[in-house]
């Protein structure tokens, strides 16, 4: 294990971090298949989920959650410790699947067009959209511009955001 200060500072997940974590998951899962689970070093593979995590949010971070991958008792059965195993080998499977939404959503630029102007109902949102439209001829968008009957309000404010270069709350 490399010291705190020759450690990579945090980034964004890249795909041979993710592929990291799949590595161990992999290996979670291998372990899980096996008959009987002793004479193996139980806290070996949750010691390296944690050190990747430790790599991908930063060594000397305090607040990153280890909770999910905490050392077993040396005294667990071997059903305890199946049981405590699968569920972190099914936490480490969502945690990567989050990771890949996230790289994939980080792929695609925004592609918004319009200023999106939230106001909640203050009349000063008026003189910011004659400012955008008048003067700087940029094209606007507000939540009751048009019609929203059947619509939710999430859904709205999702479209409307997404088709939104900056927005202005």
């Amino acid at each position: 294990m490399l010291p705190s200060n020759q450690l990579p500072s945090p980034t964004q997940p890249s795909p041979a971090t993710i592929g990291r974590f799949r590595r161990l998951f992999e290996r979670g899962t291998d372990l899980l298949q096996r008959r009987r689970l002793i004479g193996i070093d139980r806290n070996h593979w949750i010691n390296a989920v944690r050190y990747e995590l430790r790599l991908m949010y930063g060594y000397g971070r305090h607040d990153i959650q280890l909770d999910h991958f905490a050392h077993t008792p040396a005294d667990s059965t071997d059903e305890e410790f199946r049981g405590i195993l699968s569920g972190r080998v099914e936490h480490l499977r969502r945690f990567i699947e989050s990771l890949e939404a996230l790289l994939e959503a980080t792929k695609t630029p925004l592609l918004g067009k319009r200023i999106f102007i939230g106001h909640g109902r203050s009349p000063l949102w008026r003189e910011l959209k004659d400012l955008i439209n008048e003067r700087l001829g940029l094209p606007w968008d507000e939540f009751n511009r048009e019609a929203v009957a059947g619509i939710t309000t999430s859904e709205r404010l999702h479209t409307m955001l997404a088709g939104a270069d900056s927005p202005f709350l």
